[in-house]
């Protein structure tokens, strides 16, 4: 029997964004700052170490977060990932299309918005 090992890689995005297909009196109608975090769920084979998957960890994370930082950083999420009307759950599915391009082992991305810690939202695509 072989054992799943997960992953996780994490950054953080901050910019601005809106959903004006909700009602004119909720916040995030209007444009509002967000800083989210995002973690990837990767599953990578097993016959990595302990070690191997300790530095892939570090140097995903880095490089993770310098693209977050490049691409998203200040800049209007709206535009930058061409989603008119945002929600956590449409950037959560931008997110893993963009970077499952990259990391074949990618499994999962889950975004929570830091205003409100306690919701996470779950991109897995259905298994083929």
């Amino acid at each position: 029997m072989t054992t799943t090992v997960t992953l996780e890689v994490e950054c953080e995005i901050t910019g601005t964004c809106s959903n004006p297909a909700l009602p004119r009196w909720h916040y995030a109608h209007q444009v509002h700052g967000i800083t989210v975090r995002a973690v990837l769920e990767l599953q990578p084979s097993p016959d990595h170490t302990e070690r191997d998957l300790e530095l892939k960890r570090d140097e995903l994370g880095t490089a993770l977060q310098d693209w977050a930082d490049r691409s998203l950083a200040g800049r209007d999420l709206n535009g930058a990932m061409r989603i008119e009307n945002m929600s956590l759950e449409r950037m959560a599915t931008w997110l893993f299309e963009t970077w499952a391009q990259h990391y074949l082992d990618l499994a999962a991305v889950r975004v929570q918005d830091t205003q409100d810690e306690s919701v996470w939202v779950t991109y897995r695509p259905a298994e083929a």
